[in-house]
């Protein structure tokens, strides 16, 4: 998160590609901290400019991290060499504030999500639309420019007081989606344990331990997390 650039970022590793947090944790400082602005990434024809970086500064760290292993590490290294990429799923959010009401823009790739929710209900949400829908994404972002060039997609909108907007990767997703899905006193529950987090009230940890309780009898399935909530 870069408050004061208006700027916010999740990412999620693909578990089964190569050294898959550190290229995640590369696309959220391109978008958040970098201090030129992100506008070739909204662009299909443009983002490949703006992954360069992110990737460059990935295959730099791994090929020093493999350089340092010992030689019972030899099949880490051999993957290295073989080319073996890494992937990330991205969604950023940036708000505008010149514009009133306020507006923003956004940028998606993969299965982990934005909600905007209105009037207590999913207002919009990019690109899942139900928590059925999990397991037909395989789109991610690769560490490498010539692998799975796969495409972002593109969001925008204005918030009105009393919005949420939230970036969730896939699991917390699926999980917010199960709730709006459910009986009403359920879905209620999860709005105001989002609001209580988005306002400081409890930590991510304490969060993903009361949704891991299924207190509402949807369980948060055992898996990594990330999650940015704001109220207006």
């Amino acid at each position: 998160m870069n408050d004061a650039a208006g700027k916010y970022a999740i990412a999620d590793g693909v578990g089964t590609s190569f050294f898959p947090k550190i290229f995640a944790e590369k696309l959220v400082n391109e978008f958040c901290l970098d201090e030129t602005d992100n506008d070739c990434l909204y662009n299909e024809k443009t983002f490949q400019q703006w992954l360069a970086p992110p990737q460059e500064e990935w295959y730099k760290e791994v090929s020093q991290i493999t350089k340092d292993l010992p030689d019972s590490k030899w099949h880490v290294t051999k993957t290295f060499l073989s080319g073996e990429p890494a992937g990330s799923t991205l969604v950023g959010l940036e708000m505008i504030p010149s514009e009133k009401p306020g507006m923003y823009r956004g940028v998606i790739i993969g299965d982990s999500c934005f909600f905007h929710i209105r009037n207590s209900k999913i207002f919009r949400s990019y690109l899942v639309k139900d928590s059925e829908a999990f397991d037909n994404f395989t789109e991610s972002f690769a560490s490498y420019a010539d692998i799975f060039d796969y495409k972002p997609s593109y969001f925008n909108d204005t918030v009105e007081p009393g919005d949420i907007l939230i970036l969730g990767t896939d699991k917390i997703s699926e999980w917010i989606f199960k709730h709006s899905e459910a009986l009403p006193g359920k879905w209620r529950r999860c709005l105001r344990w989002l609001k209580n987090f988005s306002q400081g009230k409890y930590n991510l940890e304490d969060f993903v331990r009361n949704a891991r309780n299924a207190v509402t009898g949807i369980e948060l399935v055992n898996d990594d997390v990330g999650l940015i909530v704001m109220s207006f």
